[in-house]
């Protein structure tokens, strides 16, 4: 519920300038990154893990490169110490929202929200990129920076890629602003306290 996070942490690959307001680590493999990752959920012990297409894209692409590198400490991301991670297959249909199917990677004992789905279903705009529904409700926007522009950097100097982390940390302010802004967390509290149902159950 506090206006501004309490913490802003960035993991990388490579070298990286420093970032002001920003706890940056820097990895030399990418096991280490994808660990790292996994070790703050564990460390914060978060409730809820907010993203935007995470269930369309981000959490299904970090278990499939940790499988390739064999990054085994990724898999426990729940908060059962006997249960790794899983990843699979789920598909939604209704007649208002059509047929969605997702590659789901459960941690068990953390609540997902996945912005996108809850747009989505909640609200009708021309567009659901993060951009324009950050633009809309927040007048505010990502950082401009091409994926192209974004490979190429990657592959340039420390202070190359402290821009591409400045793009990515401001990626992960504008679905917690919008968290806040919809207040969509007790919105969905409150519903599910009316319907007698688990939160997730409404997403």
């Amino acid at each position: 519920g506090e206006q501004e996070p309490y913490k802003r942490h960035l993991i990388n690959l490579g070298t990286i300038d420093p970032i002001d307001g920003v706890d940056v680590v820097a990895c030399q493999t990418e096991q280490e990154v994808l660990e790292a990752w996994a070790e703050l959920v564990q460390s914060e012990d978060i409730d809820i893990l907010i993203g935007y297409n995470i269930w369309g894209f981000d959490l299904h692409y970090m278990f499939t490169r940790a499988r390739l590198c064999k990054a085994s400490g990724f898999f426990e991301l729940g908060r059962f110490v006997d249960r790794l991670s899983q990843c699979k297959e789920a598909s939604f249909s209704s007649g208002a929202y059509g047929d969605s199917d997702y590659l789901m990677v459960d941690t068990l004992g953390r609540w997902q929200i996945d912005l996108l789905v809850v747009m989505k279903r909640e609200h009708k705009l021309s567009s659901y990129s993060l951009n324009s529904v950050s633009e809309h409700f927040l007048k505010d926007k990502k950082v401009d920076m091409p994926y192209k522009e974004m490979f190429k950097k990657y592959k340039g100097t420390s202070a190359d890629r402290k821009e591409i982390g400045v793009y990515c940390v401001k990626d992960t302010d504008l679905p917690l602003k919008l968290v806040n802004k919809l207040a969509i967390v007790p919105n969905m509290i409150e519903m599910a306290k009316a319907t007698w149902v688990p939160a997730s159950f409404l997403i």
